[in-house]
């Protein structure tokens, strides 16, 4: 049932060499936006869906990144124009998710059932 939901007119592209710029390709503006309009096929369901403006995608709980690293070796992002005295003793530089796991690890005993990938979903 999914394929036939999408099947509409077939739509073809095609490029043609001008025999008279001596076989050079001749290009055209595409407009993306028409393009996928003209070829985009709304169903019912998704129609309803986008009336109600119920969530088409979503994940959940969001993808984060979380970084590991070896004591004292933090990524530290910075720009070229910064002093490196002034980036190297900011405040949040020492402070990682990781570091303040373990620091949770310590102070609060609920958390040491928590897992590293775990700790921001609860405690974030």
């Amino acid at each position: 049932m999914y394929k036939y939901t999408y099947m509409d007119t077939i739509v073809i592209e095609n490029n043609i060499d001008d025999p008279q710029n001596n076989g050079e390709q001749m290009y055209r503006h595409v407009d993306e936006t028409k393009q996928y309009l003209n070829c985009h096929y709304v169903s019912a369901i998704e129609a309803c869906w986008r009336i109600y403006e119920f969530e088409l995608q979503k994940q959940y709980p969001s993808v984060e990144r979380l970084q590991y690293h070896l004591p004292n070796e933090q990524f530290v992002v910075f720009n070229e124009n910064d002093h490196l005295y002034d980036v190297v003793n900011h405040n949040g530089v020492q402070d990682t998710m990781l570091t303040k796991w373990f620091e949770a690890n310590k102070k609060y005993p609920a958390t040491i059932t928590l897992t590293y990938v775990q700790f921001p979903i609860a405690w974030v």
